[in-house]
Order: structure tokens, then C-alpha cells, then sequence
């Protein structure tokens, strides 16, 4: 499954890459990667209910970005599978 995480904001996508690198757990940071001004994150799961991982990645994104002083702007984030997608908006 694929699970894409696309962030609108006004500070380096690359910053937040290398949040996201230290800060989420696995399986989530096996694969962040850049393209343009989308970060996008491949997992795997490997539970029967997608949107138990979609509210935890959830949570742990934006609390991280919420504590990340150096990070700031308007996100939308965009969680996507085959099967299901969800999004969320944090202002910082």
C-alpha cells in the first residue's frame, strides 16, 4: 500500500524531510522522499484497519510540526493508500 503525504508550505520541504526522517517511527520512516514541494512516505502496513495508521501518523505528524519552532506555514497533508485516503490541516 502506499501511503503519500503531500505538504503545502512556506519553509524547505527538506527540513521537513529530515523531521520526519528522525521523528516517526517504522515502518513510516524507511521511505521519505522529495519531489518538488510534495514529501511523499511508503509503508507497507501490515494491519487489517488502514485508518488505525492513518490516525496514529496523524497524531505523531502533528504534534512533531506543532513542536518544530524552525518549521512554520499552512499544511495539508494528504494520506493515501489504494484502498483509502485521508487528509488533515495543521497551522503553524
Amino acid at each position: 500500500m502506499l501511503c503519500e503525504m503531500n505538504i503545502h508550505h512556506h519553509s524547505t520541504p527538506e527540513a521537513i524531510k529530515d523531521l520526519l526522517l528522525f521523528a516517526l517511527p517504522p515502518p513510516f520512516n524507511h521511505s521519505v522522499t522529495v519531489e518538488d514541494m510534495d514529501i511523499m512516505i511508503t509503508i507497507n502496513p501490515e494491519v487489517n484497519d488502514i485508518f488505525v495508521i492513518f490516525d496514529k501518523l496523524q497524531r505523531i505528524i502533528s504534534d512533531m510540526l506543532i513542536e518544530a519552532t524552525d518549521i512554520y506555514g499552512s499544511f495539508t497533508i494528504f494520506l493515501l493508500t489504494e484502498k483509502a485516503s485521508r487528509s488533515f490541516h495543521v497551522d503553524i
